[in-house]
């Protein structure tokens, strides 16, 4: 059967569903070197088809440019050894990060799942460990001004986190506000962090008066004097900024009715307190 010599670019370019301009890019950067026809003509070899299958190969593993051409430039049997063994580093590189990812995604699944089966409007008050916060501080009150911020945090560590999110999502009231009665005013946005994981800021362990509501972020306004009333009932006065917990909300659904946010309310034995503080689970403020 008869073999053709010659391929001209456009032949190349339907082969292996490359654009002609990266094949003229590829010309320029040396990695390829068709020569011309009387009429100038780019002429691809089957020299220059082999070169391509391992120009696609290598760029798929994220070799630069620069050890690509350096590969061709010097193609032996040592040569082809030393690349597999840097190709099979590379493959495992990428599976260890997708697995990473994978782990990500099944962590958020779980945090889904968990956030769906809390109580809705059930008041307690809870005993904390302590946690960090990755932090981005600037003053918010709208949605759209704490969602503008959120996406600031996750630039700010785009390096460390995955496009799903990792770790809890959420906003600081200051204290100074929700003892004036102002609950939509936020200091700061944050991300929850695990464990012993680099953190700006933490938020000591102890007791926090906490309820669960669903819906729009502005539903805080609501429960927060509710709270406030449920922690005085029980002796319990607030010590500290509290968080708003965004446990499901815009990232995983376009419908308002369907965001679940929790309030964490720091509080602390109120001063004519006759007992210490007690863990109570009810549903009433």
């Amino acid at each position: 059967a008869f073999m053709k010599r010659y391929y001209k670019i456009g032949e190349i370019a339907a082969l292996y569903s490359v654009s002609p301009d990266s094949l003229r890019y590829y010309e320029e950067i040396g990695l390829l070197t068709p020569r011309r026809d009387a009429n100038g003509y780019r002429m691809y070899s089957i020299e220059d088809i082999w070169r391509l299958n391992v120009i696609r190969d290598m760029l798929k593993l994220d070799f630069p440019t620069g050890q690509i051409k350096e590969y061709l430039g010097a193609h032996t049997l040592a040569s082809t050894q030393a690349l597999l063994q840097r190709e099979k580093e590379a493959v495992d590189a990428r599976i260890a990060e997708l697995q990473a990812i994978r782990a990500g995604i099944e962590a958020r699944e779980g945090e889904i799942a968990a956030a769906a089966a809390r109580p809705i409007g059930k008041f307690s008050i809870k005993t904390l460990p302590e946690r960090g916060l990755l932090r981005m501080a600037g003053e918010a009150h709208e949605d759209a001004e704490i969602d503008f911020l959120v996406k600031k945090l996750h630039k700010r560590y785009e390096d460390e986190l995955f496009l799903i999110r990792n770790g809890a999502t959420g906003a600081l009231i200051p204290l100074s506000g929700i003892k004036a009665g102002i609950f939509n005013r936020y200091s700061s946005v944050f991300m929850l962090r695990e464990g012993g994981e680099p953190c700006d800021v933490k938020v000591p362990a102890g007791e926090f008066a906490t309820v669960c509501f669903r819906g729009a972020y502005q539903n805080t306004a609501r429960f927060m004097p509710k709270l406030l009333a449920y922690a005085k009932a029980h002796s319990c006065v607030p010590c500290g900024n509290a968080l708003e917990l965004y446990l499901i909300d815009i990232h995983e659904s376009g419908d308002p009715s369907e965001y679940i946010t929790e309030l964490q309310l720091p509080v602390s034995a109120a001063p004519d307190a006759a007992v210490p503080l007690r863990r109570p689970d009810s549903t009433k403020p």
